[in-house]
């Protein structure tokens, strides 16, 4: 079985259509004595009246069956015209439903996009906080390690200092300044023999 979803237009033309066909059904099987001159609308029914009815008991049937056929055609007149403004109330009250789901949507995504951007805002003054104690760190070691080698008038043990480095600064950045020692070892033994010396 295969289910078809219809909109509301689709589904009131479809009742239209079920209602208009059980009319003229019940007009073209309607004896002529109870049709009236506005069903018709100027058209002759498509399927010949049921012969006449003998007696006066099936006379009473045939008049209390025709009434009843054009109660209840009526009262399916207005369960289409019901059915119709159901209908559109239906889709208005979903469209804007929808409307208020975008809208809360739109409010929650607002929302998150200001939650990521103080985020991005917290980890950047972290990372600047980090940076700026680690190059504190690093500086006060070079101060120090400059007031070594004044002190020891430029003979500074390269060695000892490197095997300090990591647990001081940890691996990364103690590998980090061993390297720029060793490279920069021969320019400070170059600019050495022109250092300024206090009497």
């Amino acid at each position: 079985m295969t289910f078809t979803t219809l909109g509301v237009q689709d589904e009131v033309t479809v009742v239209r259509q079920m209602f208009e066909e059980v009319q003229a059904d019940i007009e073209a099987n309607t004896p002529d004595r109870f049709v009236g001159t506005g069903s018709l609308n100027g058209r002759r029914p498509t399927v010949a009246p049921s012969p006449a009815i003998a007696g006066a008991k099936q006379s009473e049937q045939s008049s209390r069956l025709g009434e009843e056929v054009a109660f209840r055609l009526r009262d399916l007149e207005k369960d289409v015209d019901g059915l119709d403004d159901r209908a559109v109330a239906e889709a208005h009250h979903f469209v804007s439903q929808s409307l208020q789901e975008l809208s809360r949507m739109r409010d929650i995504v607002q929302e998150k996009a200001e939650e990521a951007s103080s985020f991005e805002q917290q980890i950047a003054d972290y990372s600047r906080s980090l940076l700026g104690a680690k190059r504190q760190q690093v500086n006060r070691h070079v101060d120090h390690v400059g007031n070594q080698m004044r002190e020891a008038n430029g003979s500074v043990d390269v060695e000892e200092v490197i095997v300090k480095l990591p647990e001081r600064y940890g691996e990364n950045v103690a590998k980090g300044l061993e390297e720029h020692i060793i490279r920069n070892m021969p320019d400070y033994e170059y600019l050495k023999q022109f250092a300024v010396r206090s009497c």
